[in-house]
C-alpha cells in the first residue's frame, strides 16, 4: 500500500509539472530570429520555397532609391502572408530606446504590419529597443548582430482597425553593410 501512495504522489507531480504552461518565449541561444505576439496570438516567421521568413538589411550609404542609413529588419510567415517589419531611415542605428511617436523620429522609424495585401502603418504608440547593432568585423571577420525588442499599436486608416504588436524580439546576424 506504501508503493501504491509514492506511485500515485509521483503521478500527481508528473501530471503537475507537465500540465503548466510555459509563460512567454525564449529566444534560441544561437542563431536569427524575429518573434512577437500580434493581438496577442504568437506570431512566428515560416519558410517556404518561395518565401523568406526572416529579412535584415541595412545601407549606411543610399542605393538604389533608398535612404542613407537605411534599416529594414522583417519577419513573415509566409503560409499566411502576414509580416512585421520594423524600418528605419536617416539614423545611424545604435544601442537604445526608440519612441516610435516622438517628434525627431517621426520621419526616421516607421514599423508597419500587413496580412497579406491589407497594410497597417498609422502609428498609435510604441517603441523599439536596439540592445546590440555592431557590424561585422572588417570585410571577413565575424558577423556583428542586431537584437532587441520592440512594441507598437498600428491602425488601418480604411478599416479603422488598430492592431496590437507586443512582446517583439529579434536578432540578425549582420553580415555587410553596405
Amino acid at each position: 500500500m506504501r508503493r501504491f501512495k509514492y506511485i500515485v504522489l509521483f503521478l500527481i507531480f508528473q501530471i503537475i509539472l507537465f500540465s503548466c504552461k510555459k509563460d512567454g518565449w525564449n529566444p534560441p541561444k544561437t542563431g536569427d530570429y524575429f518573434t512577437c505576439l500580434v493581438n496577442g496570438e504568437r506570431f512566428e516567421t515560416k519558410y517556404s520555397f518561395y518565401c523568406s521568413g526572416r529579412s535584415f538589411y541595412y545601407y549606411s550609404a543610399g542605393t538604389a532609391g533608398l535612404d542613407d542609413s537605411y534599416l529594414l529588419a522583417k519577419g513573415v510567415n509566409c503560409d499566411t502572408g502576414e509580416g512585421v517589419t520594423l524600418r528605419m531611415k536617416g539614423l545611424e542605428p545604435q544601442a537604445g530606446y526608440y519612441n516610435v511617436l516622438d517628434t525627431l523620429l517621426a520621419d526616421s522609424v516607421f514599423p508597419a504590419y500587413n496580412r497579406g495585401t491589407i497594410f497597417y502603418d498609422q502609428l498609435q504608440s510604441g517603441y523599439i529597443q536596439i540592445d546590440e547593432f555592431s557590424p561585422r568585423d572588417g570585410g571577413q571577420g565575424e558577423f556583428g548582430n542586431f537584437a532587441g525588442s520592440f512594441e507598437f499599436a498600428i491602425m488601418n486608416d480604411t478599416l479603422d482597425t488598430v492592431i496590437h504588436i507586443t512582446e517583439g524580439q529579434f536578432r540578425f546576424a549582420v553580415p555587410n553593410i553596405w
